[in-house]
């Protein structure tokens, strides 16, 4: 059992890393996380942004070790609570990972390294970026029509 969970910390750094990638695994009918994921990878993306310049120390207010204290795991239920009645399945991913903290499977003591890892970061920032970029093209689009060539 312990050679297993040496292996998951080696492989999948976060449980939002696990329940993203059984979503794009599972067969269409059961899709874990549905219209969720994009609230997911927005969240992953947020976080990526805020805890990783925190943890590197390139912002003076240390938000990365808020995930140490007792008090982040309720500011994280609060979050998802917010939200349940209209994304159920990101509050229940939500509770997957708070499940996996308290239980730590994963072996951390910082809640954020449950929530959020430097893959899922990165896939979040380029998500994130690609639904701007594309946001963009569409109102440009709206207000300037292509030329037509003649």
């Amino acid at each position: 059992m312990m050679h297993a969970l040496a292996l998951l910390r080696a492989f999948i750094p976060s449980i939002t890393s696990i329940l993203l990638i059984a979503d794009l695994i599972a067969p269409q009918r059961l899709k874990i996380l549905c219209r969720d994921r994009r609230l997911l990878l927005g969240f992953a993306a947020a976080a990526a942004v805020v805890l990783y310049p925190s943890a590197l120390g390139l912002v003076p207010l240390d938000l990365y070790s808020i995930g140490f204290a007792p008090v982040a795991p309720l500011i994280l239920a609060t979050v998802a609570a917010c939200l349940a009645d209209r994304h159920p399945r990101f509050s229940c991913a939500v509770l997957v990972i708070l499940i996996a903290f308290d239980l730590h499977l994963l072996g951390g003591a910082n809640l954020w390294d449950y929530v959020v890892d430097p893959f899922v970061g990165v896939i979040g920032l380029v998500w994130a970026a690609f639904r701007a970029l594309s946001a963009i093209i569409e109102v440009r689009s709206a207000i300037e029509p292509w030329p037509q060539p003649d």
